[in-house]
Protein backbone atom coordinates (compact mmCIF):
# COMPACT_ATOMS: atom_id res chain seq x y z
CA UNK A 1 0.00 0.00 0.00
CA UNK A 2 1.28 3.41 -0.96
CA UNK A 3 1.49 6.07 2.18
CA UNK A 4 1.93 9.96 1.67
CA UNK A 5 2.76 11.45 4.73
CA UNK A 6 1.89 15.40 4.56
CA UNK A 7 2.55 18.28 6.76
CA UNK A 8 4.17 20.81 9.15
CA UNK A 9 6.05 18.22 11.06
CA UNK A 10 7.75 21.04 12.78
CA UNK A 11 11.44 20.36 11.64
CA UNK A 12 13.93 22.59 11.60
CA UNK A 13 17.88 22.86 11.81
CA UNK A 14 18.34 22.27 15.36
CA UNK A 15 15.16 19.70 15.74
CA UNK A 16 15.59 17.41 13.04
CA UNK A 17 15.20 14.03 15.07
CA UNK A 18 11.31 13.81 14.22
CA UNK A 19 12.07 13.09 10.47
CA UNK A 20 14.90 10.53 11.07
CA UNK A 21 12.95 7.10 11.89
CA UNK A 22 11.25 7.73 9.09
CA UNK A 23 13.75 8.66 6.94
CA UNK A 24 16.93 6.37 8.26
CA UNK A 25 16.85 2.04 7.18
CA UNK A 26 19.08 1.57 10.56
CA UNK A 27 17.44 2.13 13.74
CA UNK A 28 21.31 2.59 15.45
CA UNK A 29 21.30 5.22 13.04
CA UNK A 30 18.74 6.85 14.79
CA UNK A 31 19.72 5.86 18.39
CA UNK A 32 23.01 7.59 17.41
CA UNK A 33 21.71 10.80 16.49
CA UNK A 34 20.19 10.89 19.97
CA UNK A 35 16.34 10.92 18.85
CA UNK A 36 14.05 10.97 22.10
CA UNK A 37 12.21 8.32 20.74
CA UNK A 38 14.84 5.98 19.75
CA UNK A 39 15.19 3.21 21.16
CA UNK A 40 18.18 0.10 19.65
CA UNK A 41 16.83 -2.89 21.72
CA UNK A 42 13.04 -2.03 20.82
CA UNK A 43 12.93 -0.75 16.90
CA UNK A 44 9.87 0.54 15.24
CA UNK A 45 8.08 -2.12 13.03
CA UNK A 46 8.88 -1.02 10.22
CA UNK A 47 12.81 -2.28 11.20
CA UNK A 48 11.24 -5.69 12.11
CA UNK A 49 11.94 -5.84 7.82
CA UNK A 50 12.87 -3.21 5.71
CA UNK A 51 12.53 -4.72 2.50
CA UNK A 52 8.96 -5.38 3.86
CA UNK A 53 7.95 -1.47 4.16
CA UNK A 54 10.27 0.73 1.73
CA UNK A 55 10.94 4.07 4.14
CA UNK A 56 9.74 7.23 3.60
CA UNK A 57 11.03 9.60 0.83
CA UNK A 58 11.54 13.46 0.94
CA UNK A 59 9.67 14.63 -2.04
CA UNK A 60 11.59 17.86 -2.44
CA UNK A 61 14.84 15.84 -2.29
CA UNK A 62 14.01 13.68 -5.12
CA UNK A 63 13.12 16.22 -7.42
CA UNK A 64 15.40 19.13 -6.55
CA UNK A 65 18.96 20.24 -6.56
CA UNK A 66 20.88 19.59 -3.42
CA UNK A 67 21.63 23.45 -3.58
CA UNK A 68 18.04 24.28 -3.58
CA UNK A 69 16.69 24.32 0.30
CA UNK A 70 13.07 24.80 -0.13
CA UNK A 71 12.64 26.71 2.82
CA UNK A 72 8.63 26.94 3.61
CA UNK A 73 8.81 29.21 7.01
CA UNK A 74 8.47 31.67 7.78
CA UNK A 75 6.96 33.50 4.85
CA UNK A 76 9.84 35.93 4.50
CA UNK A 77 7.68 39.23 5.52
CA UNK A 78 6.19 37.68 8.56
CA UNK A 79 8.80 37.71 10.86
CA UNK A 80 12.76 37.55 10.99
CA UNK A 81 13.31 33.96 11.91
CA UNK A 82 16.18 31.75 10.46
CA UNK A 83 14.75 29.69 7.01
CA UNK A 84 13.58 26.38 7.87
CA UNK A 85 11.34 23.11 5.58
CA UNK A 86 9.61 21.98 8.47
CA UNK A 87 6.49 21.33 5.75
CA UNK A 88 7.03 18.20 3.73
CA UNK A 89 5.62 15.44 1.82
CA UNK A 90 6.80 12.11 2.10
CA UNK A 91 6.39 9.06 -0.10
CA UNK A 92 6.34 5.38 1.27
CA UNK A 93 5.87 3.30 -2.20
CA UNK A 94 7.80 1.53 -4.88
CA UNK A 95 4.94 2.42 -6.89
CA UNK A 96 4.60 6.10 -6.82
CA UNK A 97 7.65 8.82 -7.11
CA UNK A 98 7.66 12.45 -6.89
CA UNK A 99 7.80 14.30 -10.21
CA UNK A 100 7.82 17.89 -9.65
CA UNK A 101 7.96 20.12 -6.47
CA UNK A 102 7.65 24.08 -6.00
CA UNK A 103 7.19 26.11 -2.90
CA UNK A 104 4.99 29.15 -3.61
CA UNK A 105 3.21 31.50 -1.30
CA UNK A 106 5.36 35.10 -1.18
CA UNK A 107 2.63 37.38 -2.19
CA UNK A 108 0.61 39.33 -0.30
CA UNK A 109 -2.90 38.43 -0.85
CA UNK A 110 -4.78 41.05 -3.69
CA UNK A 111 -6.64 43.73 -2.26
CA UNK A 112 -6.01 43.03 1.88
CA UNK A 113 -3.75 45.53 2.28
CA UNK A 114 -0.50 43.13 1.95
CA UNK A 115 -1.95 40.39 4.66
CA UNK A 116 0.20 37.29 3.72
CA UNK A 117 -2.12 34.09 3.50
CA UNK A 118 0.06 32.19 6.41
CA UNK A 119 3.22 32.03 8.33
CA UNK A 120 3.96 29.21 5.73
CA UNK A 121 4.86 29.22 2.27
CA UNK A 122 3.02 26.35 0.21
CA UNK A 123 4.60 23.16 -0.65
CA UNK A 124 3.14 21.44 -4.13
CA UNK A 125 4.21 17.76 -5.30
CA UNK A 126 2.35 16.21 -8.00
CA UNK A 127 2.96 12.49 -7.46
CA UNK A 128 2.72 9.71 -10.01
CA UNK A 129 3.19 6.07 -11.20
CA UNK A 130 6.64 4.90 -10.94
CA UNK A 131 7.89 3.31 -14.05
CA UNK A 132 8.28 -0.11 -13.60
CA UNK A 133 11.69 -1.36 -13.40
CA UNK A 134 13.08 -3.54 -17.02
Amino acid sequence: AAQILVGDLNIYPDFEWPLDDLLFDDPRIVAALGAPCADPHNPSPQHNDPAAAPRFRDAWTETRAADDPGWTFPNPETMHLDPARPDRLLLRSSGLIALNAAVLGCDALPGLDATLPSDHRVLIVDVGPARPSR
